[in-house]
C-alpha cells in the first residue's frame, strides 16, 4: 500500500457471504476509488478476529447508517 492511500478493516457480523461467522475485510481508499482487499480473518465471535486488525489502527466504531451487519470499522 502506498502512503497516500487509506486503509479500513471492517469487522462484520455474520454477512450474507459468511452467515455463520464473524469476519475482517480490508479495504483501501485511494483517489476516491473504494478497493474491496478481500477478507483478512474469519472466526466464532468478534474479539476472535478483533486480533486480525492491525496495532496501529484506529478505532472509528460504527455509523448508524452502516449495514447491520457492520460491528466497527478500524482506519490505518
Amino acid at each position: 500500500m502506498t502512503n497516500d492511500a487509506i486503509e479500513f478493516f471492517t469487522i462484520y457480523d455474520r454477512p450474507k457471504d459468511f452467515p455463520n461467522q464473524v469476519v475482517v475485510r480490508r479495504w483501501t481508499v485511494k483517489d476516491g476509488q473504494v478497493n474491496d482487499r478481500g477478507i483478512v480473518a474469519a472466526g466464532s465471535t468478534v474479539d476472535e478476529v478483533r486480533d486480525a486488525i492491525p496495532g496501529e489502527c484506529y478505532n472509528l466504531g460504527r455509523y448508524q447508517d452502516d449495514d447491520p451487519t457492520v460491528v466497527e470499522v478500524w482506519m490505518r
